[in-house]
């Protein structure tokens, strides 16, 4: 669900209005809120036949399963044309002071901006950006996941 966003001061912008719900298997924002949900979750949602929205959307609960353990391991993930085409976002995980899953935050841009292998600039401002929110909501999970890498 998407609550917030912070239009681009571009001329032409690409933007997402407030409300929106978007499935997990077709985007980057869901595949990083599926990543941390608790196991019970993520197993009712892979036992449902999971919606293509075109030829990109991840669709196989295997192909899924893969790609939230790489969430949770490098505690980012890209969706490019998944949902729509053009649409590429770079999404990140915010966490509470129980260190659980409160919120993600991404960048949404087309795919000649937002690639497979993001720029390590934008991964390291979107890291930053989604550690000081998990910070000011008295989290150490960035921290911790910081100090195993």
């Amino acid at each position: 669900l998407v609550v917030g966003s912070v239009q681009s001061e571009r001329q032409v912008a690409i933007s997402i209005k407030h409300g929106v719900v978007i499935p997990a298997n077709s985007s980057a924002l869901g595949r990083v809120i599926l990543a941390f949900a608790p196991e019970s979750v993520q197993e009712e949602v892979l036992a449902r036949p999971l919606k293509a929205f075109n030829d990109q959307t991840i669709t196989d609960p295997a192909r899924l399963r893969r790609r939230l353990s790489a969430v949770r391991q490098h505690y980012y993930e890209v969706a490019i044309n998944e949902n729509d085409y053009g649409i590429a976002t770079l999404a990140a995980p915010v966490f509470d002071a129980d260190n659980r899953l409160a919120a993600a935050v991404a960048v949404v841009g087309s795919p000649f901006n937002i690639t497979r292998t993001p720029d390590k600039a934008m991964l390291a401002a979107l890291h930053e950006c989604a550690a000081a929110i998990s910070v000011e909501l008295d989290s150490t999970a960035w921290t911790d996941w910081r100090l195993r890498q």
